[in-house]
């Protein structure tokens, strides 16, 4: 015949293991900060991302502008080829040359500004995250001795 099978026999003890809880509570809290490094380490990728597009931004803007120059200087070597006024066109050439230098000379000191300041406050950032992750760690090393303390002083106090 066969054996009955309870279901209080597929079902484990419901007294709990204080061990398994304080073990299950701890991996928990680990993965909730390598949750939270995760995600910050992310950010920060996303950051350095974003400030690698701004040079490249940067760079392709200077690229403009040098072509662009060299499309001036080639306009007005023409010009004063064929029209034969060589100081005249110069002038005016040079003119156009440095107005747009000027222009985009300022617009990417900005840049550069924009991107040194970014990095600051990336950095600042990383700063009060590192400390405010030091200050937990040492506001739960200062628990888990508090804890540990009354633990033992219970178990004395049962002996």
């Amino acid at each position: 015949m066969p054996q009955k099978v309870e279901f209080k026999d597929l079902v484990p003890d419901p007294a709990p293991d204080l061990d398994v809880e304080t073990s299950l509570a701890e991996r928990e809290r680990q993965l909730r900060q390598k949750e939270s490094e995760l995600s910050e380490f992310d950010r920060s990728l996303q950051e350095f991302d974003a400030l690698l597009i701004a040079r490249d931004r940067n760079l392709r803007d200077r690229e403009a502008l040098l072509h662009a120059r060299s499309k001036i200087h080639e306009a007005s070597e023409q010009q004063m080829l064929t029209s034969g006024n060589y100081e005249q066109h110069t002038e005016k050439a040079m003119e156009k040359i440095n107005e747009e230098f000027k222009q985009r000379e300022e617009m990417i000191k900005e840049a550069e500004v924009m991107l040194h300041e970014r990095d600051q406050f990336i950095e600042a950032s990383e700063n009060t995250l590192i400390d405010k992750a030091q200050e937990l760690q040492e506001r739960e090393t200062a628990l888990e001795q508090r804890e540990d303390e009354v633990t033992n002083r219970e178990r004395s106090q049962d002996q």
